[in-house]
């Protein structure tokens, strides 16, 4: 959509300028561990504390980070957050955070059923 807004690439929803400002915004302030920073005080801030706004873009999205409308998700990342409550990940659960999964579904898929292909053969010979 053009103009007035734009699409959030995660839902397909159409989403004013506005909104995809204040997600912005509070996707940095989580990283910042601030809240309410607008982006020019965001970048002083980071300055700051001796960092760079790159640097700061590379902090991984956490799990259980809560935003005003609630917890950040696409639908990869609630299947993924699903086999781990399942315990699909075994003790790697800990250190996967499936928010930042950028991965198509389908090559996790493919990647498990090789894994479990590959160890049913070593059982059986």
């Amino acid at each position: 959509m053009c103009g007035e807004g734009c699409f959030c690439h995660d839902c397909m929803e159409p989403t004013t300028a506005c909104n995809a400002a204040n997600m912005w915004n509070e996707a940095l302030n989580k990283r910042l561990r601030t809240q309410n920073l607008s982006l020019p005080v965001v970048l002083v801030e980071v300055e700051k504390r001796g960092s760079s706004f790159a640097k700061l873009l590379t902090i991984p999205e956490q799990d259980d980070w809560v935003y005003i409308d609630g917890k950040s998700t696409s639908c990869v990342a609630f299947i993924l957050e699903m086999f781990k409550e399942a315990g699909l990940f075994g003790e790697l659960a800990s250190s996967i955070q499936v928010t930042e999964f950028t991965v198509s579904l389908y090559a996790l898929f493919c990647t498990f059923q090789l894994v479990s292909r590959a160890f049913a053969w070593y059982v059986l010979t």
